[in-house]
C-alpha cells in the first residue's frame, strides 16, 4: 500500500503522485493508493478533472478528513509526499515514527525529514517517473522496506522526541535574548556620557 496524508493540492504533488501510481501499477497490478486527506480549495487546489480521475480510479482510496491519521500509517508500506514545498513536514516524522520509509522530494524542507538511502528515498519534484521508481524499488523488496523503517523510526525516536525539541527550542530562545541583551548593552555604551567624553 503506497500511502499519502495531507490536503490534496497541486502544490503538495497530488498530480505528480497520481500519474506516478499509473506507472507504479505496471509494474505491480496489486497496488493500492490510499490518500488520507481532503480536498483544499485553497490557490493549488485539485482542478475539477484531477479529482474526478482520483475518484473514479479503482485502486485509489480517499478517506477525507481524518483527525486521527495514526491507524491510516499502520497500513502503509511507504509513504509518499511529492512536494513542490514544504516548511518542515510532520507527515513524514509521523510515518517514520510508524516505522515506515518516507520518499519525498529534494524540496527546500521536505528534503530534511528523511535521511536519503537510511530512512527513506528523495526525488526531484515534478518527477512521477522517479517516484514510481523509488517506490516500485521499496514496494518488492521488503527487506529493504523494514530496514529503511526500522531505522526511520529509530532516527525519529532519537532526535525529535518532545523533551529533545523543547529543550533545543528553550535553549534558541535563551540565545536570542542573551543577544539582545549584549546588543542592548553595547548601544547603551556607546551612547553613555562616559563614551561621550
Amino acid at each position: 500500500m503506497v500511502g499519502f496524508v495531507g490536503r490534496l493540492t497541486r502544490d503538495k504533488g497530488v498530480p505528480v503522485l497520481i500519474e506516478a501510481f499509473d506507472h507504479i501499477l505496471a509494474d505491480l497490478p496489486d497496488a493500492w493508493l490510499l490518500l488520507v486527506g481532503w480536498y483544499d480549495l485553497s490557490e493549488d487546489a485539485l482542478t475539477p478533472e484531477q479529482r474526478a480521475r482520483i475518484e473514479r480510479h479503482p485502486r485509489i482510496v480517499r478517506t477525507g478528513f481524518v483527525a486521527d491519521t495514526a491507524p491510516y500509517y499502520r497500513s502503509m508500506d511507504i509513504m509518499v509526499l511529492p512536494t513542490w514545498r514544504e516548511g518542515f513536514p510532520n507527515v513524514a516524522l509521523e510515518a517514520a515514527a510508524t516505522g515506515i520509509p518516507v520518499i519525498t522530494t529534494l524540496a527546500t524542507g521536505a528534503r530534511d525529514a528523511v535521511v536519503p538511502g537510511w530512512t527513506g528515498l528523495l526525488v526531484p519534484t515534478g518527477n512521477p517517473e522517479a517516484v514510481a521508481t523509488s517506490a516500485v524499488r521499496l514496494l518488492s523488496d521488503r527487506g529493504l522496506r523494514n530496514s529503511m523503517g526500522l531505522a526511520a523510526r529509530r532516527w525519529v525516536t532519537e532526535l525529535f522526541v518532545d523533551s529533545r525539541v523543547l529543550d533545543h527550542t528553550v535553549a534558541l530562545y535563551y540565545e536570542a535574548l542573551r543577544d539582545a541583551e549584549q546588543r542592548r548593552i553595547s548601544v547603551l555604551a556607546k551612547h553613555s556620557p562616559a563614551a561621550a567624553g
